[in-house]
Parts: structure tokens; C-alpha cells; sequence
């Protein structure tokens, strides 16, 4: 069965030892985003007594592959088959007439983003961030709803910066808007879901697929959701927070920098402006966010293991040699190993060619390719393949110059940063693939294979 809601899914962490409730004093102002680095990897975190507040924040709660299956009921190993089957198998949302997210509702002179806890979570940011939020858009011509994960700038008290790029899917309603004469472009922020729905926000789905039937395949049913107060969308009834507005076209203001999930810190940016007209939440609401750094962090897990997966479903769709598509963790998306059947000479770049087109792909600088007897998802093993079967001279193959996607700071700028309308590519990366699997024309000496060990030696072992 799925979980409910954050609150649900939050008992079952305590049950399991994956939690860690804070009940002594902590300021949302760098000290939670200190705890966050220090457990990253570690238990997700509860606070219970933020300073100045009578709400709660939760942190990491997808910061493990364990969290994560516990919360897609599948074990660590199992996660793409789980999240594969997922989004093989969506199940639209249901329309409900209320929901917890209704228990208060402030709009006008009333909202007031102060009222919850929003951290600072490093020194350097611009201020205060909301980072792990589904922000729920739609396409002004067909009606279709995007849920995405995109950061926050808090900027006043009814206001926020909103990260928009030409290639997320919000970024193509922005400019839809715009064509068909509107003014603004409606926005709701969904904070504090049931875990298998807040997997979906970093989910790069194809563009015209709603996310949140995406989440709906995820929990094996529909996500229950409600009318928004003063905007025409549809948003999870069991959210903690539900914040609506609008965003006015052509509008820009300055937000960032922010610690991203490269480990540096991103630029400041002219992006557009969230104007908040509503807040709906629940009782006692507690804040969930992220804590995003030098990695890997939750941040890192809980959008790498659903891209992998898509990127692998997407190119399998060409490529029927592919085994796994893997995102080495903590790599931001710029690292990928994929295992092939391989069977011929020259496959090894049709593959790269491939992954690199797909959408997830597109972010890729590395590109690992190994053979079938290489486990993808186990570092070592890939270790091993480059180690024993690559050679630079021979197995490296480098694109120079494509279009490189900002955050990764090793990028060569070739004009100013960018915003969603300011046009131009603000910097250039290049590609490179290593091909680690065996060559055929190469004289190797055959793998150790260790013995194979029977049910009955590892019971009288005790193995």
C-alpha cells in the first residue's frame, strides 16, 4: 500500500531506525543546513523546535537508495524496476472536493511566507531557498500540467525568485504563455508530500505527460488532488503546504547565488517572479526541504536514481544491446555508465550518440561504456573495467564544443549568464566516452570467475 502522505511515511522511518528526531533548538538560518551535510548519507532529520518558529522542517528523507525503496516498497537493488514500472504504468490523479493541504488557508494581505521556517542552508546563498517543492505549471494551450522541482529565492513575504530554463518543461509554458498573448503563467508549489510523488519533481518526463500521473503509477494508485483557491490547478490534497500564484511575463529580478548540486555555488541570475496570492497547509505543517552541497546529498539520490531509470527506458527504445543506464551518484548528472551486450565494433559510439540525445543525456560530460559482465550500478566493478580494459590511446573519444547546461562550473563561459529570455548559450562543455569493454581485436587474458558456492555450503557456514 502507499503511503498517504509525508506524515505516514515519516512513522515508518522512526519504526525502521531511519529517522532522527531534533528536539532541542536549531536555527532554519545555517545550522539546519549544517545538520543536513553532516547527516548526509545518514538518517533523514525531524525538527521539532526551530527558533522562532512553531513549525517543523524535514530534511533527507530520500537521502538513502534504502529511504527510497522503503518508499516505492522495493528493496535498494530493486529501484529502476520499481520507478521503470512506474512510468511504464501511469495512473491519472483523482479529483477530490477537499483535502488535509485545506485545513488553513491565508490569501490577500494574510500570505505570508515568514510563517514557516525556510532555511538559509549555506553561508554564501542569496538568502532563503525553497528547494524540494513540486512546482506544478501548466501548458497554456492544451491544459496539461508539469510538476517539476525547481529552486526558490525567497525574496519577500508573498514573494520568491523561480529558476527557469529554456529546456525545463517550465520554461517551455513560460514561453507558450507568452506566444498566445497571456500576461502571466500560473503557479502552484507543493511542499511536503508523500514520498513517491515528491520522486517525480526532478523527473524529466516527456514533455505533455503530467508527473503527477507518473506518481500515481509509482504508488500502484491515484494521487488524490484539489482545486487551488485563486489559480486553476490541481495540487496533492495531502501536501503540508500548498503555496499560488502567478508568475507576470517579462518580469526579472535578480536571485541566487545557491550552493547547487555540483558542490559550487551557481551565479546570479535575471529570472522571473513568483507572486504568491495563496497559502493553504495543513495543521502543525511541517517544512520539507533539502539540504544541496558538495555531494552526494539527497538531492543527489532522490533525482539521479528516477533520471537514470528514464534515460535507460528512453534509449532502450534504440538500443536493444543496453543492460543499464546508471548516474554515478553524487556526479550531478554529468557522469553516466551504461552496459551493453556488445556485438560489434563501433557500437560503443552509437551507443554514447544515443544516451547523449536523450533528455536526461543531454546533461552527460562522461560517458562510461562497459560490457554485460560489469554490474553498472557497482563502482568497483566499473573501476575494474577501466582499469583492466581501457586504453586511452585507443578507447577515447571526444566531442568538442556542444552546449553545456550551467551549473557545471568547469564550463567554459562564451556570453554573460543567462535567464529565460535573455537567448544565447552561456557556456560551452565537451564529451568525452571511455570505452571499457573488451575489444575484439585485443589479446586479454580470461576474468577470474570465483567458484560458485551451493545453498548448502552457505547454510553449514552460516554464510
Amino acid at each position: 500500500m502507499p503511503f498517504r502522505d509525508l506524515r505516514e511515511f515519516l512513522e515508518i522511518l522512526k519504526r525502521e531506525g531511519e529517522l532522527l528526531v531534533i528536539d532541542k533548538e536549531v536555527d532554519a538560518h545555517l545550522e539546519i543546513g549544517a545538520v543536513g551535510y553532516l547527516t548526509r548519507m545518514g538518517p533523514a532529520v525531524l525538527f521539532t523546535n526551530v527558533k522562532g518558529s512553531d513549525k517543523s522542517v524535514a530534511i533527507n528523507i530520500l537521502g538513502t537508495r534504502k529511504r527510497v525503496g522503503l518508499a516505492l516498497g522495493a528493496t535498494a537493488d530493486g529501484l529502476n524496476e520499481a520507478i521503470a514500472k512506474g512510468i511504464n504504468n501511469p495512473i491519472k490523479p483523482v479529483l477530490v472536493s477537499d483535502g488535509p493541504c485545506k485545513e488553513n488557508i491565508l490569501q490577500g494581505d494574510d500570505v505570508d511566507l515568514n510563517i514557516f521556517p525556510i532555511p538559509q542552508w549555506n553561508d554564501k546563498d542569496g538568502g532563503r531557498f525553497i528547494d524540494f517543492g513540486n512546482v506544478i505549471t501548466k501548458d497554456a494551450e492544451t491544459g496539461i500540467q508539469n510538476a517539476g522541482m525547481y529552486r526558490m529565492h525567497v525574496t519577500g513575504k508573498n514573494k520568491t525568485g523561480v529558476y527557469v530554463a529554456d529546456r525545463q518543461h517550465i520554461g517551455r509554458h513560460y514561453k507558450k504563455a507568452k506566444e498566445l498573448g497571456k500576461k502571466e503563467l500560473e503557479m502552484a508549489v507543493a511542499i511536503g508530500m508523500d514520498p513517491a510523488t515528491n520522486l517525480v519533481g526532478p523527473l524529466p518526463a516527456e514533455y505533455g505527460v503530467n508527473e503527477l500521473d507518473l506518481a500515481g503509477g509509482l504508488r500502484g494508485e491515484p494521487v488524490e488532488v484539489v482545486k487551488c483557491e485563486t489559480v486553476d490547478l490541481l495540487v496533492p490534497a495531502s501536501a503540508e503546504i500548498i503555496l499560488e500564484g502567478k508568475i507576470p511575463l517579462g518580469v526579472h529580478k535578480t536571485e541566487g547565488p545557491f550552493g547547487e548540486f555540483t558542490g559550487y555555488y551557481s551565479g546570479t541570475y535575471e529570472h522571473p517572479v513568483f507572486e504568491i496570492s495563496a497559502i493553504t497547509y495543513r495543521n502543525d505543517p511541517i517544512f520539507q526541504g533539502t539540504y544541496l552541497g558538495r555531494p552526494p546529498t539527497e538531492g543527489h539520490i532522490a533525482g539521479e536514481i528516477p533520471m537514470e531509470t528514464l534515460t535507460y527506458l528512453e534509449a532502450k527504445k534504440k538500443l536493444p544491446e543496453l543492460r543499464g543506464v546508471h548516474i554515478l551518484e553524487g556526479t550531478g548528472w554529468i557522469i553516466f555508465v551504461a552496459s551493453i551486450k556488445k556485438e560489434y565494433e563501433g557500437q560503443v559510439q552509437r551507443v554514447a550518440n544515443v544516451i547523449w540525445s536523450t533528455q536526461v543525456g543531454d546533461y552527460g560530460k562522461v560517458l562510461v561504456v562497459v560490457d554485460d559482465d560489469i554490474n553498472p550500478y557497482n563502482v568497483n566493478d566499473v573501476i575494474w573495467a577501466i582499469a583492466t580494459r581501457y586504453q586511452p590511446e585507443f578507447d577515447t573519444y571526444i566531442t568538442p564544443r556542444v552546449a553545456g547546461y550551467g551549473l557545471d562550473p568547469s564550463e567554459i563561459p562564451v556570453s554573460a549568464a543567462r535567464g529565460i529570455e535573455t537567448g544565447g548559450t552561456s557556456c560551452m562543455t565537451s564529451r568525452v566516452v571511455i570505452d571499457a569493454t573488451v575489444s575484439f581485436g585485443r589479446i586479454m587474458g580470461e576474468p577470474v570467475k570465483a567458484p560458485a558456492i551451493t545453498e548448502e555450503v552457505k547454510k553449514r557456514l552460516a554464510l
